[in-house]
């Protein structure tokens, strides 16, 4: 029986706040595939928009992103309530 490869993401990089779209930027890869994650201030915590990803990874594997930007949260808790902050 041949096993299939489960994908990881991770946050590549420090996420960035884009002061004119009133949202902070992960860098994300997600299986070596790299994108951008988007988290706008309106929405807070309860959104996140995917952005350069093939169609597979927007459906499919949305829960790796949000797994992700999650863990860097938790183990960056300052460094977010300071892009939170700049928003």
């Amino acid at each position: 029986m041949k096993k299939s490869k489960l994908k990881k993401a991770k946050i590549v990089g420090e996420p960035t706040v884009d002061t004119d779209g009133k949202r902070i930027v992960y860098c994300i890869d997600v299986g070596g595939v790299h994108g951008n994650a988007w988290e706008y201030k309106h929405t807070g915590d309860a959104a996140l928009a995917v952005v350069n990803f093939a169609p597979e990874i927007h459906t499919g594997e949305r829960q790796l992103i949000w797994s992700a930007v999650n863990a860097w949260r938790a183990a960056n808790q300052h460094r977010y309530t300071d892009l939170r902050q700049q928003l």
